[in-house]
């Protein structure tokens, strides 16, 4: 089978996964909470359900694409085919006990994503996660990611995705690696964890000078992507 439209719209060669690691603040939380089983919604050619299942996690894929998806299980992994990343219309009765959306929520229409998110929830155990990945609209490449990739319908930032969450049965709201220093070792954890503050001590002199502001509740991150887990009620 062509996997060229799968990779030639988003610019990239077939082996651009080839050495993807787990994120260190993704192995950091599973093992904190111990899910017995994991959804990774969205999971495209599935190089994080590779990695996890290599650790011994029970995982299991969805994704809308049949090319990504080809690849996923020439992967030998067990992925499930969605229909315009439509929950509702899955006929799949497990429960997970943790659910990945990497870069998925930014993908639905404002009006659709309170049902999106709600039916992300019906497939969560009681009292389990949600772990969100979104591009961060507060960054310092600002509105890039809104543009940058044509099927995005919006970004977020903290304040928006808690709202969303908070709003939709999800409490226990934290904001994980917020200075994006958890897969780089010292001294450049360091170093870039000065540089963003850095970054933001300016903007807010910036911000002041000019007679602007910030939310004040909403947690400033300046990274490209919000971490974020949340717990449903």
């Amino acid at each position: 089978m062509s996997y060229n439209k799968y990779f030639k719209l988003r610019n990239i060669q077939n082996d651009f996964y080839h050495n993807y690691k787990v994120p260190q603040y993704i192995l950091k939380l599973i093992d904190e909470i111990k899910p017995k089983k994991i959804l990774d919604y969205g999971c495209g050619t599935g190089q994080l359900l590779k990695e996890l299942k290599k650790l011994n996690h029970d995982v299991v894929g969805m994704d809308s694409s049949d090319e990504a998806i080809t690849i996923a299980k020439e992967g030998g992994l067990e992925v499930i085919k969605i229909y315009n990343l439509d929950v509702d219309k899955i006929d799949h009765k497990n429960k997970y006990d943790l659910i990945i959306v990497s870069h998925v929520l930014e993908h639905q229409k404002k009006e659709d994503l309170y049902q999106f998110i709600n039916n992300l929830k019906y497939m969560l155990n009681d009292k389990k996660y949600l772990l969100c990945m979104v591009p961060n609209a507060q960054a310092i490449t600002g509105a890039y990611w809104r543009y940058e990739d044509f099927t995005h319908e919006q970004l977020f930032t903290t304040g928006s995705l808690y709202y969303v969450l908070l709003d939709n049965g999800f409490d226990e709201i934290k904001f994980l690696d917020i200075y994006a220093t958890s897969n780089i070792r010292f001294p450049l954890n360091f170093i870039r964890f000065l540089s963003i503050k850095l970054y933001g001590g300016i903007k807010n002199i910036i911000l002041k000078l000019t007679g602007n502001s910030y939310h004040k509740s909403s947690q400033n991150i300046f990274t490209y992507e919000i971490k974020c887990i949340a717990k449903k009620k």
